[in-house]
């Protein structure tokens, strides 16, 4: 009876492990659980368009571009471009905090799980090299969003933003410091450096990381933490690869002169 029983038992449990397996590789309807580079592209794409778009309302209050009365959407954006602030709560709009975030988490799951899936191709390391990018942009973003600016006095005590490297939805985030959040950003822009394939990005994907826009943002970097000598020698590599790029400084000499 006992011999009986036990078999019994040993059947209940190895269906029970077939039907466990079998189970795990169900897909959910209507979603994809990435694999192939084809799958991850698509994962990177997502991050990339949803990455807020904060910067380009700031820029209509800069020199860095200019506004075109004359066009048929200036009126989505003359109260910005004309410096006249509204009143009006709902015409107010937040930095996107959760917006970032949300971005990592996208970039998290390919760095984690698709260094692992992923065939071993130049694509893939051009995917882990972009998310590496990103990665670092968004939290060099944040930082200088909800941060203090870097001081090399302070920035180890400074308050920074909380980092997140793990694909964990329950962990309880915490701020690190303004220096280690920069540690972060160095630490993915040399992972972006090693892989990155991709000279330049054509167009219409010239959103893209590429050897070029990494130098930029590296030279961006330096300049925000204070390092000149290394800032100008990042955007000297980068007008090197890409020669549309302009230089400010020469363009604004020859201005001066053709103004005289």
């Amino acid at each position: 009876m006992r011999k009986f029983t036990t078999f019994i038992a040993v059947a209940v449990l190895s269906f029970s492990s077939i039907g466990c397996d079998r189970f795990l590789d169900i897909q959910p309807e209507g979603k994809i659980i990435p694999v192939s580079v084809e799958d991850y592209r698509k994962v990177l794409t997502s991050a990339y368009s949803k990455y807020p778009i904060h910067k380009s309302l700031v820029a209509l209050r800069t020199d860095e571009l200019n506004v075109d009365e004359n066009t048929s959407d200036f009126i989505s954006y003359r109260e910005i471009a004309m410096w006249k602030d509204s009143n009006n709560d709902q015409s107010t709009i937040e930095f996107p905090w959760v917006s970032f975030y949300s971005v990592v988490f996208y970039l998290n799951q390919i760095i984690n799980e698709g260094s692992k899936t992923m065939t071993d191709s130049p694509e893939k390391q051009q995917i882990l090299a972009e998310a590496y990018a990103l990665r670092a942009y968004v939290y060099f973003d944040m930082v200088n969003l909800y941060g203090k600016p870097y001081n090399a006095a302070t920035a180890s005590q400074d308050r920074g933003v909380p980092i997140n490297l793990e694909i964990d939805l329950e962990q309880v985030l915490k701020p690190s410091s303004v220096q280690e959040v920069y540690d972060q950003v160095h630490a993915d822009i040399k992972k972006a450096e090693q892989m990155m394939i991709e000279q330049k990005q054509t167009s219409p994907i010239n959103y893209r990381f590429s050897k070029v826009s990494l130098l930029a943002f590296q030279a961006k970097t330096a300049l925000y933490q204070g390092d000149w000598n290394k800032a100008l020698d990042y955007a000297n590599q980068a007008i090197l690869i890409k020669g549309d790029l302009s230089n400010l400084n020469t363009l604004v000499r020859l201005l001066i002169i053709l103004r005289r």
